[in-house]
């Protein structure tokens, strides 16, 4: 009988499905030219990459895809727990992985919106990393769609000084873009990234010209 205990047998066994619900986290990254501003060093695209590489390091297992847009969005990675992947496509992302110039906010995140593969609510969410001003393609009225439709939340992230801004570095070493004789100076735009957040019930962050140290 000791022999037996200490074996431990054991009676009634069962399987028990256990539902994990993870995060599914889409990126959606400006490219356009004024990303390139150096307010932010190295500048405003490369900072934004590294830091999403390093909040991608930090997913533990969730989903992670990435929009990138300027005039117009692009899909570079649909949703994935492949983190090597998407780290493949992140380091190849430049000024020219979206058509067109500008910066359409509104049809990024009708884009991204449209990547997510399920119908259950929650547990979804959109970052939209940029320094741009946007009116013309209702990037307000987008967050609030997609979220009252898809429970997705939209998160803002604006990059770049939004007093005095920054040149935008020209197509060849040592010049800058102009416009009209006068050099082109960008600034980042809080307002209309806080009522994105707001209508998308998510949260807008200044980063400003500081790291933007994404967490999950």
């Amino acid at each position: 009988f000791l022999i037996i205990s200490l074996v431990g047998p054991r009676w009634g066994t069962y399987w028990e499905d256990v539902h994990a619900k993870g995060l599914d986290l889409m990126i959606c990254l400006d490219v356009s030219k004024s990303m390139l501003a150096g307010d932010v060093k190295p500048s405003r695209l490369e900072r934004a990459k590294q830091d999403i590489r390093d909040l991608v390091s930090a997913l533990p297992g969730d989903r992670v895809g990435l929009v990138a847009f300027a005039g117009k969005p692009s899909m570079k990675c649909p949703l994935t727990i492949d983190y090597g992947f998407f780290r493949l496509v992140l380091d190849d992302i430049n000024t020219g992985a979206a058509p067109l110039g500008g910066t359409n906010l509104g049809d990024a995140i009708r884009v991204a919106a449209d990547s997510f593969d399920d119908r259950v609510k929650n547990h979804k969410a959109i970052v939209l990393i940029t320094d741009g001003e946007d009116q013309e393609s209702y990037p307000v009225e987008a967050a609030e769609k997609v979220y009252r439709d898809k429970g997705i939340r939209v998160f803002t992230i604006g990059l770049g000084d939004a007093g005095q801004g920054s040149r935008i570095p020209g197509d060849h070493g040592g010049d800058y873009v102009m416009h009209d004789g006068q050099q082109v100076w960008s600034k980042m735009d809080p307002r209309t990234l806080q009522d994105i957040a707001l209508a998308g019930h998510g949260a807008y962050v200044p980063a400003g010209t500081q790291n933007i140290e994404l967490d999950r």
